[in-house]
């Protein structure tokens, strides 16, 4: 394989990954131990908490440049694997660097506009969809992506994804919380600066309901190894679809539903304390 100047060769438990020199994903994962372990971290987190098995059909919306692929492959992960992104530089470097060794795992450029990563691409128009079936994936991991995102664009994103996901699947979204406004607010922040989403979280429960979808817990903040750097509260949803059960409630009941889950806690508490020991033990190898 032909490594370039950008990239780095790791050794990990006797095998060999390339990772990228630059990364998307934030200042701290330039330590290459950091996001290796980080990877491992998602990958058991998916393991443990998302019923992620062999055959499990895994959707990642946002990949970059593969670093829950990589985690996925350090734990010897053989399930079928699609990346996705707006950013077409990312998928090249991983359709070049991870799918040649590991064909299980395959990428996608989603040729859809962002300001930061993809100001070219095409508008979300009414009736968007992924170039997926129906009832496709069990699990849809999205990390750090809906925050990066308007609210028009996010409503076509969960339409989708009551459609591509399986009946009994689970999709993990990190999102940031602010209980102080009403429904959500853009800012941009940092130099230079990048977009961010704050959404209030009952406004958020009631777009989830509005798409078939709805919140089986919230951890609130998210008490995982990257909590600490975000000032917002950074959460964690598990995301299911609806039965017809649920969906009769009422808009009274969604915000007590959401609020239950807030309070209680006690799956996402006991997730983010076992993904914070794997993380340390991780970086500290």
């Amino acid at each position: 394989m032909n490594i370039e100047d950008d990239n780095v060769i790791a050794m990990k438990d006797g095998e060999p990954i390339v990772i990228p020199k630059i990364k998307a994903c934030g200042q701290r994962y330039g330590n290459n131990k950091y996001y290796i372990g980080s990877g491992i971290t998602e990958a058991h987190r998916l393991w443990s908490f998302y019923s992620l098995e062999n055959d499990s059909k895994l959707l990642d919306i946002g990949c970059g440049k593969g670093r829950l692929a990589t985690g996925l492959i350090l734990t010897k992960a053989q399930n079928p694997y699609i990346g996705i992104d707006v950013d077409s530089s990312a998928i090249s470097w991983c359709q070049r660097y991870i799918t040649p060794q590991h064909p299980n795992f395959q990428f996608i450029h989603l040729d859809v506009k962002h300001a930061q990563y993809n100001p070219e691409g095409s508008l979300l128009k009414e009736g968007f969809q992924f170039p997926f079936s129906d009832d496709e994936f069990d699990i849809l991991y999205l990390w750090s992506v809906m925050n990066h995102m308007v609210d028009k664009d996010i409503r076509s994103y969960l339409k989708e994804f009551r459609r591509i996901l399986k009946p009994n699947g689970r999709i993990f979204v990190s999102i940031c919380f602010d209980r102080g406004i009403q429904t959500w607010r853009l800012m941009f922040e940092g130099n230079p600066p990048v977009m961010n989403t704050f959404f209030n979280p009952y406004y958020f429960e009631h777009l989830l309901f509005e798409n078939g979808l709805y919140s089986h817990y919230v951890s609130s903040p998210l008490l995982s190894y990257d909590a600490l750097i975000h000032p917002k509260e950074l959460s964690e949803l598990q995301i299911r679809r609806a039965d017809s059960r649920i969906m009769k409630d009422t808009p009274e009941n969604w915000a007590k539903r959401t609020e239950e889950s807030i309070a209680t806690l006690a799956e996402g508490f006991k997730s983010c304390e076992e993904l914070n020991k794997t993380f340390l033990k991780e970086i500290n190898k």
